[in-house]
Protein backbone atom coordinates (compact mmCIF):
# COMPACT_ATOMS: atom_id res chain seq x y z
CA UNK A 1 0.00 0.00 0.00
CA UNK A 2 2.97 2.31 0.46
CA UNK A 3 3.21 3.18 -2.87
CA UNK A 4 0.08 4.51 -3.45
CA UNK A 5 -0.05 6.92 -0.24
CA UNK A 6 3.11 8.08 -0.89
CA UNK A 7 2.03 8.99 -4.49
CA UNK A 8 -1.13 10.78 -3.21
CA UNK A 9 1.21 12.64 0.09
CA UNK A 10 3.24 13.67 -3.07
CA UNK A 11 0.68 14.99 -4.92
CA UNK A 12 -0.59 16.91 -2.07
CA UNK A 13 2.98 18.73 -1.19
CA UNK A 14 3.37 19.53 -4.95
CA UNK A 15 -0.59 21.21 -4.67
CA UNK A 16 0.54 22.94 -1.21
CA UNK A 17 -2.09 21.44 0.34
CA UNK A 18 -2.16 21.06 4.53
CA UNK A 19 -1.87 17.50 6.07
CA UNK A 20 -2.53 16.53 9.27
CA UNK A 21 -0.18 14.80 12.03
CA UNK A 22 -0.94 11.72 9.93
CA UNK A 23 0.49 12.66 7.23
CA UNK A 24 -1.89 10.76 4.81
CA UNK A 25 -4.87 12.84 5.54
CA UNK A 26 -5.67 16.44 4.84
CA UNK A 27 -6.85 19.02 7.04
CA UNK A 28 -9.45 20.36 4.73
CA UNK A 29 -11.70 17.45 3.68
CA UNK A 30 -12.70 20.25 0.39
CA UNK A 31 -8.61 19.69 -0.14
CA UNK A 32 -9.39 16.25 -0.99
CA UNK A 33 -12.14 16.34 -3.32
CA UNK A 34 -11.96 17.77 -6.98
CA UNK A 35 -15.03 19.64 -6.07
CA UNK A 36 -17.64 20.52 -3.83
CA UNK A 37 -20.02 17.40 -2.79
CA UNK A 38 -23.30 18.16 -5.14
CA UNK A 39 -26.25 18.75 -2.44
CA UNK A 40 -27.51 15.10 -3.79
CA UNK A 41 -23.97 13.68 -2.64
CA UNK A 42 -23.66 15.07 0.51
CA UNK A 43 -26.99 14.02 1.95
CA UNK A 44 -26.54 10.63 0.80
CA UNK A 45 -23.42 10.42 2.55
CA UNK A 46 -24.44 12.26 5.83
CA UNK A 47 -27.88 9.61 5.93
CA UNK A 48 -24.95 6.59 5.52
CA UNK A 49 -22.89 5.26 8.29
CA UNK A 50 -20.03 4.98 7.02
CA UNK A 51 -18.87 8.49 8.74
CA UNK A 52 -17.03 9.91 5.44
CA UNK A 53 -17.80 13.33 6.17
CA UNK A 54 -17.64 14.21 9.93
CA UNK A 55 -14.58 13.66 12.51
CA UNK A 56 -15.01 10.99 15.09
CA UNK A 57 -13.39 10.48 18.49
CA UNK A 58 -10.87 12.70 17.76
CA UNK A 59 -9.92 10.67 14.29
CA UNK A 60 -10.27 12.79 11.35
CA UNK A 61 -13.39 12.30 8.65
CA UNK A 62 -12.73 9.28 6.85
CA UNK A 63 -13.08 11.33 2.89
CA UNK A 64 -10.20 13.13 4.03
CA UNK A 65 -7.87 10.52 3.82
CA UNK A 66 -5.49 11.12 0.72
CA UNK A 67 -5.64 7.31 0.30
CA UNK A 68 -10.04 7.44 0.64
CA UNK A 69 -12.15 5.07 -1.91
CA UNK A 70 -15.19 7.12 -1.33
CA UNK A 71 -12.94 10.43 -2.04
CA UNK A 72 -11.39 8.82 -5.01
CA UNK A 73 -15.25 7.50 -6.06
CA UNK A 74 -16.71 11.07 -5.64
CA UNK A 75 -13.96 12.30 -7.73
CA UNK A 76 -14.80 9.97 -10.80
CA UNK A 77 -18.39 10.04 -10.48
CA UNK A 78 -19.78 13.14 -8.79
CA UNK A 79 -18.71 14.83 -11.39
CA UNK A 80 -21.29 13.60 -13.87
CA UNK A 81 -24.21 14.06 -11.18
CA UNK A 82 -25.76 17.08 -12.92
CA UNK A 83 -24.86 15.64 -16.78
CA UNK A 84 -26.86 12.54 -17.58
CA UNK A 85 -25.43 12.43 -20.86
CA UNK A 86 -21.52 12.40 -19.76
CA UNK A 87 -22.76 10.19 -17.09
CA UNK A 88 -23.48 7.58 -19.65
CA UNK A 89 -19.64 8.27 -21.52
CA UNK A 90 -18.43 7.20 -17.47
CA UNK A 91 -20.34 4.27 -17.97
CA UNK A 92 -18.96 3.58 -21.52
CA UNK A 93 -15.54 3.80 -20.04
CA UNK A 94 -15.71 1.95 -17.15
CA UNK A 95 -17.41 -0.87 -19.76
CA UNK A 96 -20.91 -1.43 -18.57
CA UNK A 97 -22.97 0.07 -22.08
CA UNK A 98 -22.01 0.29 -25.86
CA UNK A 99 -21.51 4.13 -27.03
CA UNK A 100 -24.61 3.27 -28.64
CA UNK A 101 -26.89 3.00 -25.82
CA UNK A 102 -30.43 5.13 -25.37
CA UNK A 103 -30.67 4.66 -21.92
CA UNK A 104 -31.51 7.08 -18.90
CA UNK A 105 -29.09 6.96 -16.41
CA UNK A 106 -29.51 7.63 -12.60
CA UNK A 107 -27.23 7.67 -10.11
CA UNK A 108 -26.18 7.35 -6.02
CA UNK A 109 -23.92 7.19 -3.70
CA UNK A 110 -23.68 4.91 -0.59
CA UNK A 111 -26.97 3.27 -1.54
CA UNK A 112 -28.40 1.51 1.19
CA UNK A 113 -32.23 0.55 0.12
CA UNK A 114 -31.83 -3.57 0.23
CA UNK A 115 -32.37 -5.43 3.36
CA UNK A 116 -31.79 -8.99 3.66
CA UNK A 117 -34.40 -11.03 5.25
CA UNK A 118 -33.37 -14.24 7.35
CA UNK A 119 -35.71 -15.98 9.98
CA UNK A 120 -38.23 -13.19 9.51
CA UNK A 121 -36.04 -10.33 10.55
CA UNK A 122 -34.50 -7.49 8.22
CA UNK A 123 -30.77 -7.10 8.16
CA UNK A 124 -29.38 -4.30 7.10
CA UNK A 125 -27.02 -4.59 4.12
CA UNK A 126 -23.15 -2.89 4.14
CA UNK A 127 -23.76 0.50 2.23
CA UNK A 128 -23.09 0.23 -1.87
CA UNK A 129 -20.42 3.05 -2.91
CA UNK A 130 -22.50 3.92 -5.83
CA UNK A 131 -25.43 2.35 -7.82
CA UNK A 132 -26.76 3.37 -11.58
CA UNK A 133 -30.25 2.63 -12.43
CA UNK A 134 -30.89 2.90 -16.13
CA UNK A 135 -33.73 2.58 -18.52
CA UNK A 136 -33.94 2.17 -21.92
CA UNK A 137 -35.64 5.44 -23.33
CA UNK A 138 -37.00 2.90 -26.50
CA UNK A 139 -37.82 -0.72 -24.74
CA UNK A 140 -38.05 0.68 -21.08
CA UNK A 141 -35.98 -1.96 -19.92
CA UNK A 142 -34.60 -1.95 -16.77
CA UNK A 143 -31.06 -2.47 -15.26
CA UNK A 144 -29.43 -2.08 -11.95
CA UNK A 145 -25.24 -1.33 -11.55
CA UNK A 146 -24.17 -2.12 -8.28
CA UNK A 147 -20.23 -1.00 -7.57
CA UNK A 148 -17.97 -1.35 -5.51
CA UNK A 149 -15.15 0.68 -5.48
CA UNK A 150 -11.58 -0.01 -4.01
CA UNK A 151 -8.13 2.10 -3.61
CA UNK A 152 -5.81 0.97 -1.45
CA UNK A 153 -7.89 -1.37 0.82
CA UNK A 154 -6.89 -4.85 -1.11
CA UNK A 155 -3.50 -4.19 -0.25
CA UNK A 156 -3.37 -2.54 3.32
CA UNK A 157 -4.90 -5.34 5.33
CA UNK A 158 -5.00 -9.07 5.46
CA UNK A 159 -8.33 -10.50 4.19
CA UNK A 160 -10.47 -12.43 5.81
CA UNK A 161 -13.22 -13.50 3.72
CA UNK A 162 -15.96 -14.65 6.31
CA UNK A 163 -19.56 -15.41 5.61
CA UNK A 164 -22.04 -14.26 8.09
CA UNK A 165 -24.42 -16.58 8.30
CA UNK A 166 -27.38 -14.19 8.48
CA UNK A 167 -26.13 -13.48 4.99
CA UNK A 168 -27.02 -16.45 3.78
CA UNK A 169 -29.70 -18.32 1.37
CA UNK A 170 -32.77 -16.71 3.09
CA UNK A 171 -36.42 -16.93 2.10
CA UNK A 172 -36.46 -13.30 0.71
CA UNK A 173 -34.60 -14.44 -2.45
CA UNK A 174 -36.58 -14.24 -5.29
CA UNK A 175 -36.91 -18.07 -6.86
CA UNK A 176 -35.21 -16.00 -10.34
CA UNK A 177 -32.36 -15.67 -8.46
CA UNK A 178 -32.04 -18.58 -6.45
CA UNK A 179 -30.85 -21.04 -8.66
CA UNK A 180 -28.14 -18.54 -9.50
CA UNK A 181 -27.13 -17.85 -6.25
CA UNK A 182 -27.03 -21.94 -4.99
CA UNK A 183 -24.63 -22.34 -7.78
CA UNK A 184 -22.51 -19.61 -6.97
CA UNK A 185 -22.23 -20.61 -3.08
CA UNK A 186 -21.64 -24.25 -3.92
CA UNK A 187 -18.40 -22.98 -5.89
CA UNK A 188 -17.36 -20.95 -3.07
CA UNK A 189 -17.63 -24.46 -0.94
CA UNK A 190 -19.01 -22.49 1.55
CA UNK A 191 -21.68 -25.19 2.35
CA UNK A 192 -18.59 -27.68 3.48
CA UNK A 193 -16.90 -24.94 5.53
CA UNK A 194 -16.80 -25.53 9.09
CA UNK A 195 -18.77 -23.32 10.95
CA UNK A 196 -16.38 -20.67 13.38
CA UNK A 197 -17.15 -17.60 15.66
CA UNK A 198 -15.26 -14.20 15.06
CA UNK A 199 -15.12 -11.34 17.30
CA UNK A 200 -16.45 -8.41 14.46
CA UNK A 201 -17.06 -4.82 16.17
CA UNK A 202 -16.40 -6.37 19.40
CA UNK A 203 -19.70 -8.65 18.64
CA UNK A 204 -19.42 -12.86 18.44
CA UNK A 205 -20.56 -13.95 14.92
CA UNK A 206 -21.38 -16.91 13.80
CA UNK A 207 -20.42 -17.64 10.09
CA UNK A 208 -18.12 -19.26 7.62
CA UNK A 209 -15.13 -18.79 5.33
CA UNK A 210 -14.88 -19.00 1.74
CA UNK A 211 -12.51 -21.50 1.33
CA UNK A 212 -11.06 -20.08 -2.13
CA UNK A 213 -7.61 -18.15 -0.69
CA UNK A 214 -8.42 -14.57 -1.37
CA UNK A 215 -5.76 -12.47 -0.38
CA UNK A 216 -7.05 -8.96 -1.94
CA UNK A 217 -10.50 -9.75 -3.40
CA UNK A 218 -13.32 -9.00 -0.53
CA UNK A 219 -15.25 -11.52 -2.85
CA UNK A 220 -18.06 -12.28 0.71
CA UNK A 221 -18.28 -7.88 0.60
CA UNK A 222 -19.56 -8.01 -3.03
CA UNK A 223 -21.66 -11.31 -2.24
CA UNK A 224 -23.53 -9.28 0.36
CA UNK A 225 -24.05 -6.43 -1.74
CA UNK A 226 -25.31 -8.85 -4.63
CA UNK A 227 -27.61 -10.76 -2.62
CA UNK A 228 -29.19 -7.96 -1.10
CA UNK A 229 -29.74 -6.15 -4.55
CA UNK A 230 -31.40 -9.77 -6.09
CA UNK A 231 -33.95 -10.34 -3.15
CA UNK A 232 -35.36 -7.01 -4.63
CA UNK A 233 -35.04 -6.63 -7.99
CA UNK A 234 -37.02 -9.41 -9.59
CA UNK A 235 -37.54 -8.80 -13.11
CA UNK A 236 -34.55 -6.31 -13.60
CA UNK A 237 -30.94 -7.05 -14.81
CA UNK A 238 -28.74 -6.94 -12.06
CA UNK A 239 -24.75 -6.15 -12.92
CA UNK A 240 -22.49 -6.06 -9.94
CA UNK A 241 -19.27 -4.03 -11.20
CA UNK A 242 -15.76 -4.33 -9.16
CA UNK A 243 -13.64 -0.98 -9.46
CA UNK A 244 -10.09 -0.56 -8.26
CA UNK A 245 -6.78 0.90 -8.27
CA UNK A 246 -4.17 -1.14 -10.18
CA UNK A 247 -0.69 -1.42 -8.27
CA UNK A 248 2.35 -2.40 -9.94
CA UNK A 249 4.27 -5.29 -8.93
CA UNK A 250 3.23 -9.02 -7.65
CA UNK A 251 0.48 -7.30 -4.87
CA UNK A 252 -1.90 -5.92 -8.02
CA UNK A 253 -1.03 -9.34 -10.10
CA UNK A 254 -2.18 -11.32 -8.01
CA UNK A 255 -5.32 -9.12 -7.36
CA UNK A 256 -6.28 -9.03 -10.90
CA UNK A 257 -5.57 -12.79 -11.07
CA UNK A 258 -8.13 -12.94 -8.34
CA UNK A 259 -10.82 -10.76 -9.76
CA UNK A 260 -10.56 -13.07 -12.79
CA UNK A 261 -10.95 -15.96 -11.31
CA UNK A 262 -14.08 -14.75 -8.97
CA UNK A 263 -15.58 -13.53 -12.59
CA UNK A 264 -15.19 -16.99 -13.74
CA UNK A 265 -17.19 -18.31 -10.95
CA UNK A 266 -20.41 -15.80 -11.32
CA UNK A 267 -20.14 -16.27 -15.11
CA UNK A 268 -20.43 -19.84 -14.41
CA UNK A 269 -23.44 -19.06 -12.21
CA UNK A 270 -25.22 -16.64 -14.91
CA UNK A 271 -24.18 -13.60 -13.19
CA UNK A 272 -23.47 -10.71 -14.66
CA UNK A 273 -20.13 -8.97 -13.56
CA UNK A 274 -17.90 -6.08 -14.78
CA UNK A 275 -14.55 -5.50 -13.58
CA UNK A 276 -12.49 -2.32 -14.37
CA UNK A 277 -9.46 -0.29 -12.54
CA UNK A 278 -9.55 3.33 -12.47
CA UNK A 279 -6.41 3.56 -14.27
CA UNK A 280 -8.21 2.41 -17.40
CA UNK A 281 -11.37 4.27 -16.81
CA UNK A 282 -9.69 7.45 -16.77
CA UNK A 283 -7.67 6.97 -19.87
CA UNK A 284 -10.69 5.74 -21.49
CA UNK A 285 -12.37 8.81 -20.15
CA UNK A 286 -9.72 11.12 -21.59
CA UNK A 287 -10.14 9.55 -24.68
CA UNK A 288 -13.88 10.34 -25.16
CA UNK A 289 -14.75 13.41 -23.39
CA UNK A 290 -14.23 17.00 -24.85
CA UNK A 291 -10.88 18.39 -23.48
CA UNK A 292 -11.66 21.78 -23.40
CA UNK A 293 -14.93 21.32 -22.18
CA UNK A 294 -13.87 18.91 -19.17
CA UNK A 295 -10.61 20.47 -19.07
CA UNK A 296 -10.01 21.03 -15.06
CA UNK A 297 -12.11 17.59 -14.44
CA UNK A 298 -9.56 15.45 -16.67
CA UNK A 299 -6.54 17.63 -15.89
CA UNK A 300 -7.48 16.59 -12.08
CA UNK A 301 -7.29 12.87 -12.74
CA UNK A 302 -4.55 12.58 -14.25
CA UNK A 303 -2.39 14.26 -12.48
CA UNK A 304 -4.10 12.66 -8.88
CA UNK A 305 -4.24 8.66 -9.33
CA UNK A 306 -2.51 8.39 -13.12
Amino acid sequence: MDIIIDKQIIWAKRNGLALDEKKSYVKHLKDNLFKELSSETKAEFEKADGGELKPKDGNPAKMAALHSSSALCVNVFDYFRDKPVELLELMVAIGLISPQNDSLAELNFEYKDYEISARGKKISTPNIDVVIKTESSLSKRKHVYIIESKFSEPYSKQLINFFNNKYYLNDNIPDIWRGKLEKLFSSFDIENAKEVTQTIDKRSVKGKFIKQNYKYLDAAQLTKHLMGTLQKEKQTDVTLVYLWYDKLGEEGAEHRCEIEGFKKILSDAKIKFKHRSYQEIILRLCKRLDYKKHKAYIDYLTERYL
